[in-house]
């Protein structure tokens, strides 16, 4: 007996012009909108850490090992406050990205159990015994202590 052919669902895929077909790209990212000139300038910063970490362990994938997330939020917000002061001794956008990319990565890492979790040492301040903006101003000693002549 002859196999059976399943009859493909068009529905669910692109025909393209010539007759090629390929499942629809649901959930699967849009890496075609990430900017090239982003990934340059990142791919420009990894280039450096060959060089600079090449006789360490993990040579240039360094960062993969795992770093403390401040000490990724730290570098990150740095570098974007070098670039807002105008300084052009580096690239500080191309750090920033690597930073919030090893931040990303380190994060994920920790949620999926393959980095251990201590690297997680963000400080949480909400429900903490502050109080949000609208709990201080119906305070009625706020308003008090307020007073502008």
């Amino acid at each position: 007996m002859g196999e059976t052919l399943k009859t493909i669902d068009r529905k669910n895929y692109d025909n393209f012009h010539n007759g090629a077909m390929r499942e629809k790209k649901k959930n699967k990212g849009r890496f075609d909108l990430i900017s090239p000139i982003m990934l340059y300038r990142l791919s420009c910063v990894l280039e450096e850490s060959v060089e600079k970490f090449k006789n360490e362990p993990g040579g240039a994938r360094n960062w993969e090992r795992g770093l403390p997330l401040s000490n990724w939020i730290d570098s990150l917000i740095r570098h974007i406050v070098q670039f807002g002061e105008g300084m052009n001794d580096e690239d500080h956008l191309g750090h920033a990205l690597f930073n919030l990319m090893g931040l990303v990565h380190t994060h994920e890492m920790i949620v999926r159990e393959k980095l251990p979790k201590e690297l997680d040492d963000r400080e949480f301040h909400i429900n903490d015994g502050f109080k949000s903006f609208e709990e201080i101003q119906k305070n009625e000693t706020f308003h008090k202590s307020d007073k502008r002549a």
